[in-house]
């Protein structure tokens, strides 16, 4: 994989991935994964011993799911759905984006989710809420909008799409505190 390019496509129908030398003049696809799912985002993760690669699909009949391939989708497990806790009156509609965690945590994916929240998953364990976000203060201001957060990891920098909270920034994942213009 290290002299390979790998492009990875989410579609209406299903995820598609394609791979190419450097020269990229020629490509050999895989796919339609998860055929007949939306797939919003597809994400790889290259640190550890292989690609990993996510997929966040979404159908409208059986929910939402993150699953993972470590075979370069030879074959697929599912890391399930996040959910809310109870008594926030919360159900996940849609994951929206996948983030692999740093590339000293292989086994570590963030999951952004509408209605607009955050969630990480720790070798494949369940996931869990980013309780600093997911229940911060203003959240009963945030606009509903298509989509939900997408982030890197480093510098913990967070974009929430159609919400009225538009950027929020951190240096520990416990902590939140707002950007401020141009920053």
């Amino acid at each position: 994989m290290a002299d390979s390019v790998l492009l990875m496509v989410g579609t209406r129908k299903g995820a598609f991935l394609f791979q190419s030398d450097r020269g990229r003049n020629k490509w050999e696809a895989s796919g339609p994964y998860f055929e007949g799912s939306e797939v919003f985002h597809v994400a790889c993760h290259s640190g550890g011993a292989g690609p990993r690669v996510y997929t966040a699909v979404n159908q409208m009949v059986w929910g939402s799911e993150v699953s993972v391939a470590d075979d370069l989708g030879a074959s697929w497990r599912s890391l399930g759905s996040p959910k809310y806790a109870p008594g926030l009156g919360l159900t996940v509609d849609q994951v929206w984006h996948i983030e692999p965690g740093r590339p000293s945590e292989p086994d570590v994916v963030y999951a952004g989710v509408a209605p607009a929240g955050l969630f990480v998953s720790r070798e494949g364990g369940p996931w869990q809420e980013v309780v600093g976000l997911n229940q911060h203060p203003t959240r009963d201001k945030w606009q509903p909008g298509l989509g939900a957060f997408a982030f890197t990891p480093l510098p913990w920098t967070l974009t929430i799409l159609g919400g009225y909270l538009r950027r929020r920034c951190i240096s520990d994942p416990r902590r939140w505190r707002n950007l401020e213009p141009g920053e």
